[in-house]
């Protein structure tokens, strides 16, 4: 199977949310075999608050989830209809498109499932 990235758009702060969904409904309709990672791009921040370093979490591309599957209709068709997704960032079709290698190099490297 040909496993690539796919860039979806959702509501912004809802990305965790259309995650879980997603792999709920993937699960529902036993089409695991066809989605291999789905991602949040993220990155863990240290701020100092009063004195103290406190971590905490940073969406670098908000409003935006990463599916690695095979495209095809029955896989669009699961991701499209979870909801809060948006559609994709491609212009036509809306269908999904695989990110570009310059957009590809912002996600660490350990978060992209390589």
């Amino acid at each position: 199977m040909a496993f690539r990235w796919y860039v979806v758009h959702t509501y912004s702060g809802f990305e965790n949310k259309v995650k879980v969904s997603l792999q709920e409904r993937i699960e529902a309709a036993g089409m695991q075999a066809f989605f291999s990672d789905i991602l949040v791009p993220e990155e863990d921040i240290v701020e100092l608050v009063s004195g103290e370093k406190k971590t905490s979490k940073r969406k670098f591309f908000p409003g935006y989830v990463l599916v690695k599957m095979e495209l095809n209709d029955d896989t669009w068709h699961i991701v499209k209809n979870t909801p809060k997704v948006t559609g994709s960032s491609a212009p036509r079709r809306n269908r999904p498109r695989s990110p570009t290698r310059t957009s590809w190099r912002s996600v660490p490297a350990s978060r992209r499932g390589r």
